[in-house]
């Protein structure tokens, strides 16, 4: 088994990180457009343990060819004030420009995790030529974490044992989609530094307040932290396990929704295959209008943006295989 993580920025180098443990994984190529800075995190590794030596290798794109699965880091990274479809215009040309490059074995698994991920993920599909369920984007796992932790605030219940859904979009464009809401009638614990407990009165809208906190959530940590790191690397290589021991568990991915044509966040069932199929919901009226405005502002995101690249980046390819077909001939 073979795994490429392409951008060996913050999340890229956590990533990796954390696969590098997992011994169902051969070989774990450390892909970036610098090449010095791919050796540079193979040298800060195989520190940590001399079996990464033979196991971590560094390389060019077209290693990425030989990649059971592929993680897609690269890109720039959501900061300070900035919301992720800020990053949109610049991630779309840094990451149609790799993928260009690389030539992906047919059965190979593409996760994308550069945001905004639900438009970037479209464009890698169109780009990459993998059928759509070899294509997956990453962040719905994350946001659903986020939910279940608030849903659990002010209550006995353990987080994972919550039944909670995050749809539409990651992040910003997050709905979530639960039926037990929490009475949040006592004050609420919201960060612990020991020996001292912090509290905070109830929001008097605990819907709205769940829904902005869950869309927020990545933009809190990185005002204090400058980036979220740790939680993605851990959900990230999470899901390529699953994808490897094809153990068909429900994870909340970015999936290309034949009939609405995007990229949605959605609980999918994973597998060798990919995404296998997507969870059936009972949605609300109001969690359908919701979604409604979320597919429509996808849309015209596409149409708008993500297209116009995909046909530039189509017709710089189409004339590069031109060029080399005719050097060949001469």
């Amino acid at each position: 088994m073979i795994v490429a993580v392409i951008g060996t920025g913050r999340v890229g180098s956590a990533v990796v990180n954390e696969l590098a443990r997992n011994d169902s994984i051969d070989h774990i190529g450390i892909i970036d457009r610098d090449l010095e800075k791919s050796r540079g995190l193979w040298a800060d590794l195989i520190n940590a343990k001399y079996e990464y030596q033979k196991k971590l290798y560094t390389g060019p794109y077209e290693w990425v060819k030989d990649a059971d699965i592929v993680i897609l880091a690269a890109g720039l990274p959501q900061v300070k004030g900035q919301s992720r479809e800020d990053l949109l215009e610049k991630n779309l040309s840094i990451t149609t420009e790799i993928l260009s490059k690389i030539t992906f074995k047919p059965s190979a698994k593409l996760v994308v995790v550069t945001n905004p991920v639900d438009t970037v993920s479209i464009n890698a599909m169109r780009v990459s030529g993998l059928p759509p369920n070899q294509v997956i984007g990453f962040g719905g796992d994350l946001d659903v974490a986020r939910l279940k932790q608030l849903l659990a605030l002010g209550t006995d219940k353990e987080a994972k044992s919550i039944n909670a859904n995050v749809i539409g979009g990651h992040g910003e464009l997050a709905i979530p989609v639960y039926r037990n809401p929490p009475s949040w009638e006592k004050p609420l614990p919201v960060s612990i530094n020991p020996p001292e407990q912090v509290y905070m009165t109830p929001p008097k809208d605990v819907e709205a307040s769940i829904t902005s906190s869950t869309r927020q959530y990545a933009k809190e940590v990185i005002e204090r932290h400058d980036a979220t790191t740790f939680g993605p690397a851990v959900r990230i290589s999470e899901l390529v396990d699953d994808i490897i021991h094809n153990r068909k568990r429900v994870h909340h991915v970015s999936y290309f929704n034949k009939e609405k044509e995007v990229f949605l966040t959605w609980p999918c069932i994973i597998g060798k295959e990919g995404v296998i199929k997507p969870i059936e919901l009972s949605l609300t009226e109001d969690e359908k209008t919701k979604l409604g405005n979320v597919v429509a502002h996808l849309k015209e995101i596409d149409e708008k943006k993500v297209r116009p690249q995909f046909s530039e980046a189509a017709k710089k390819l189409e004339e590069r295989l031109n060029k080399n077909r005719t050097v060949k001939v001469s």
